[in-house]
């Protein structure tokens, strides 16, 4: 089965954030500077997905924003019938990532 996801993806004043790098299933792209992007692969059997989004531009997208990972389930599109057939897919998975590095506990404070 092929699939193709697409979306956007913003920060917490929803201003579009360049260079997220979003991926599942071995695929990978970087949104744009208008923050979308769009993913198509081949998708084996699953037409549940989980994607990940990570900052890899850090201070040129304004900072380092928080990665974070979105569970999606698949629509068949078109193409051939049958289980895991033709092209599946989700319009509309946007993502809202916050800025900062996430603490981390102190493990030697008793």
């Amino acid at each position: 089965m092929e699939f193709e996801i697409t979306g956007k993806v913003v920060d917490g004043d929803a201003a579009p954030i360049k260079g997220v790098l979003v991926s599942t299933m071995g695929v990978s792209v970087q949104t744009g500077a208008d923050g979308k992007y769009k993913l198509r692969g081949q998708g084996g059997s699953q037409t549940s997905m989980t994607l990940s989004f990570v900052d890899v531009d850090g201070i040129e997208n304004g900072g380092l924003h928080y990665a974070v990972t979105k569970t999606v389930q698949l629509d068949y599109i078109e193409g051939k019938h049958g289980p895991f057939l033709g092209l599946y897919g989700k319009s509309g998975v946007d993502v809202t990532l916050g800025m900062g590095l996430p603490t981390v506990p102190d493990f030697d404070t008793p």
